[in-house]
């Protein structure tokens, strides 16, 4: 039972890490667009938080069921036993959604970068001036 324990706390330290690097994506993200930080977005990573960690002590309740009842014995996978799967499999998917949402700012940035080099090409082509093209570039360079 002891194992089970350690092995929970590990998964609320493995959400929390990725809680917090979203959350330091996210401020870096606004810090990058000047947008004013306020606490709506600090209330709604505490919001996540909560519900986070529920679902983690729920699994971690369902383990310790799954634990007390011997159903790994009853079912075969008595290798299982000392494990919280429940918990981890949970971890593992709060930890997937985080990373999602990490690829999905990281592509938005990726986006505008490509819309702006876009834009930047179009104008160049729009304008035969040699001189035009030159201040454009300059222009395009100091954003």
């Amino acid at each position: 039972m002891k194992e089970m324990l350690v092995i929970i706390a590990v998964c609320f330290l493995m959400v929390t890490i990725s809680m917090l690097l979203d959350l330091a994506a996210g401020l870096y993200k606004a810090s990058q667009k000047g947008v004013v930080r306020t606490s709506e977005g600090l209330r709604r990573t505490a919001s996540k938080m909560i519900i986070y960690y529920g679902s983690v002590i729920m699994a971690g309740c369902g383990d310790v069921v799954i634990y007390l009842s011997n159903f790994y014995d009853l079912i075969g996978l008595s290798s299982l036993h000392n494990y919280p799967v429940v918990a981890a499999l949970v971890t593992l998917f709060l930890i997937a959604c985080e990373l999602m949402s990490l690829r999905e700012k990281a592509d938005k940035k990726a986006q505008k970068r490509a819309k702006e080099a876009q834009e930047v090409l179009v104008e160049l082509f729009r304008n035969k001036d040699v001189q035009k093209v030159i201040e454009t570039l300059a222009k395009s360079g100091k954003q």
